[in-house]
């Protein structure tokens, strides 16, 4: 199952473009990092991958299959930078809390340096919200009974995805069998109730609502998104 996208999701950088941003911004300070004569280098991003998104909880049997509730092994997971000693740290961040550090030049290079800081908290808040005025709307409360009553007749016992999807599972680094059996059960019954389409609609209505309250502001935030966008593709077509 796909999952479509929340109507927020048109103020946020989509996966591709935040790739070339996020390479850009690489590309930036290791130059900068080259000119002050240091051998240290930020690792490059990786790729983004396809998938959807958890927000519903696991959608997909082939994943709760082979997972249950952990996320699938990904090979191209970004690796952790490595750590800076105390002068390359200074080369990257600036002396003294200055804006003469590898990574201001960065943000200036792609204008990243001044966010529309009301345009992204909106954004933040409409996609917390929704989510948690979701679960109170009276569909999907009934949503949540139906699974719920299915979960029952398969042996388990949870009042929503979010209860049968707990951190109880994560006490191991990968599925247990027990858990796999319930994350089968749990994307049937979804399945069964319509539950994740249900919830989509739900929340794509308090989501249009909100952003229609604040349209100046995530205006103001899609004008800044395609601006470092655009930078950050024409830096990397000079490196």
């Amino acid at each position: 199952m796909t999952i479509r996208a929340l109507p927020i999701a048109a103020y946020s950088i989509e996966k591709e473009d935040a790739y070339d941003l996020d390479s850009a911004k690489v590309a930036v300070i290791n130059d900068c990092l080259t000119k002050k004569g240091t051998d240290f280098r930020l690792p490059q991003p990786p790729r983004p991958e396809d998938g959807n998104s958890r927000r519903y909880g696991v959608v997909d049997q082939g994943i709760a299959e082979g997972y249950g509730y952990h996320d699938p092994i990904d090979d191209n997971a970004a690796q952790p930078p490595p750590t800076p000693n105390p002068a390359q740290k200074k080369l990257l961040l600036g002396s003294g809390g200055s804006n003469d550090g590898c990574m201001a030049k960065a943000d200036t290079a792609l204008g990243s340096e001044k966010p529309p800081v009301k345009g992204i908290e909106a954004a933040r808040t409409i996609d917390v919200t929704s989510f948690k005025e979701s679960q109170r709307s009276p569909d999907i409360r009934k949503a949540f009974s139906e699974w719920s009553a299915c979960m029952s007749r398969k042996g388990y016992e949870y009042p929503s995805p979010l209860a049968s999807a707990g951190g109880k599972w994560f006490a191991t680094p990968t599925a247990t069998e027990s858990e796999k059996r319930v994350a089968r059960a749990d994307v049937a019954c979804k399945n069964q109730v319509d539950l994740v389409e249900r919830w989509h609609r739900a929340e794509s209505n308090i989501q249009q609502h909100m952003i229609a309250s604040h349209a100046k502001e995530l205006k103001d935030l899609a004008a800044f998104q395609d601006r470092l966008v655009k930078r950050a593709r024409n830096l990397l077509k000079k490196v």
